[in-house]
């Protein structure tokens, strides 16, 4: 029965000595696969996802703050435009670039937990059994990419700092923790969950003097985009209300914490269930140090979720609000079972996460296009509709990013404000109208009325609404319908 699974992992496992420089290349494989996944969003033609409209629409000024997310990837977005200019290369162009960084993060990460090239390997390929970074990552997520990519190298600055050595570890854990919790609130779990591990064991050197640095430097890095939330607490919290807090008490803590675990077993069960699949008979591999101190690590970051969504009485919790505390389990489980593999089995792992990446690329070119006859948010034709809005001037009040990041797209002419980011610094004295997404005759939303009167006043007075329609391109179908109103 043991030769038969094997032979359907892998009819054909590597040699040692290839199956160890396949291992040694899994970083720059991975790059080369995010890059042809940003060559490939470039030539899709239509329109952006929902955060990549975002983007489009911050990165038009830079701010301490823009609303509920904090700026690190607007900033990043925003020099990565000042040499592509704005539009698809710059966004594909940036997000490759982080999930490489993740993939050769956790590869480190896993080589420091081992000592093992096979184990870094294995854990790296991990990646692709988390649907959240599989798939929602290079779909659509931007700052959760980016919290990501940071808390994975903090991870190995983290596991460096505990052995012996000078104070760049210590340095380099507090900068890049720092930069983590200026790229995504909830990245700030994984990250109390290292400190906590560091002061109640401070390593082979330093004590934990060395650990009060690092947590000084964390907080000099996040103080001004946090002071920023803090005075425009209304703008930080405006999406609360998808937590679905609607109420406390015990029953309703319950019903979050059900939630909270439901969320996280649908993020881990592929990942489960391949390892068990694999690793079952082959035994663990003896916890190191290092392994447990990551795992004590991700265990407090869990411990601080549950206990966060108790007390708010949060009941709608997504897998991919807890990717950034979660996905270093990838390291912990390859370090306790990957040793312990033959190579068949490595190998089929291997074959399985490339078969699961290529799907990923497939469905993505097939999600992007509208196949099926879906009405794909990237397939809008905002393009055709672009110029009779321009004709109403350059100075928009959009509804909603979506539809202020895809007039951008089309023309960077274009000076776009949104209810999303109502902070936001881009320059306009005076709209010249607002347009928003809706049936034929509906009115402004009450979000976009609300903004228009806080940033421009009561004053303001708008013309009677217009219907510019378009049809979808084929294989999508459906049209899109943006409504307009001239400031009068």
């Amino acid at each position: 029965m043991r030769a038969k699974q094997l032979s359907i992992g892998a009819p054909h496992a590597l040699s040692d000595a290839a199956l160890d420089r396949l291992c040694a290349l899994i970083p720059w494989i991975a790059a080369a696969y995010f890059l042809l996944g940003a060559a490939l969003r470039v030539a899709t033609p239509g329109g952006l996802e929902l955060d990549e409209a975002e983007m489009m629409v911050l990165t038009q000024s830079l701010d301490w703050g823009y609303g509920p997310q904090p700026p690190l990837y607007a900033w990043l977005q925003s020099a990565v435009f000042a040499l592509t200019g704005p539009g698809k290369p710059g966004l594909a162009l940036l997000k490759a670039a982080l999930l490489a960084l993740t993939v050769a993060g956790v590869w480190r990460l896993g080589l420091a937990v081992s000592g093992s090239a096979r184990v870094a390997a294995a854990a790296s390929v991990s990646l692709f059994l988390l649907p959240d970074f599989a798939w929602e990552a290079q779909r659509a997520l931007t700052h959760t990419t980016l919290a990501v990519a940071a808390l994975a190298w903090m991870l190995v600055a983290f596991l460096a700092a505990r052995r012996p050595g000078g104070w760049g570890a210590h340095l380099a854990f507090g900068a890049l923790a720092g930069l983590a919790l200026v790229s995504k609130a909830n990245a700030a779990f994984l990250v109390a969950g290292c400190f906590a591990v560091a002061f109640v064991r401070p390593g082979a050197t330093g004590g934990r003097g060395r650990v009060f640095a690092a947590a000084a430097l964390a907080v000099v890095i996040a103080a001004p985009p946090a002071l920023w939330a803090a005075a425009n607490a209304d703008a930080f919290l405006a999406d609360a209300r998808k937590f679905d807090m609607a109420g406390s008490g015990p029953s309703q803590a319950l019903r979050g914490l059900g939630a909270l675990i439901g969320a996280a077993a649908a993020h881990l069960a592929l990942l489960g269930v391949v390892w068990v699949a694999l690793g079952w008979r082959s035994g663990l591999e003896r916890e190191t140090p290092a392994t447990r101190d990551l795992a004590w690590a991700v265990a407090f970051a869990f411990a601080l979720v549950a206990f966060g969504v108790a007390i708010s009485g949060a009941a709608n919790v997504k897998g991919r609000w807890l990717h950034p505390a979660l996905f270093p389990l990838a390291a912990v489980v390859a370090a306790r079972l990957a040793p312990r593999l033959g190579r068949g089995r490595l190998t089929a792992l291997l074959a399985l996460g490339a078969a699961f990446a290529a799907a990923a690329t497939l469905g993505l070119q097939l999600n992007m296009r509208g196949v099926g006859g879906r009405a794909a948010r990237q397939a809008a034709p905002f393009a055709a509709l672009a110029p009779a809005i321009r004709d109403g001037g350059l100075a928009v009040v959009a509804g909603h990013n979506w539809v202020g990041g895809n007039l951008l797209l089309v023309d960077p002419a274009f000076v776009v404000l949104t209810p999303q980011a109502p902070r936001l610094g881009a320059p306009m004295e005076r709209p010249d109208q607002i347009v928003w997404e809706g049936r034929v005759g509906a009115g402004p939303p009450p979000a976009l009325t609300a903004f228009l009167e806080a940033r421009f006043g009561a004053d303001l007075r708008t013309g009677p609404p217009e219907a510019l329609t378009a049809p979808y391109a084929a294989p999508a179908a459906g049209e899109l319908t943006l409504m307009r109103a001239r400031i009068e």
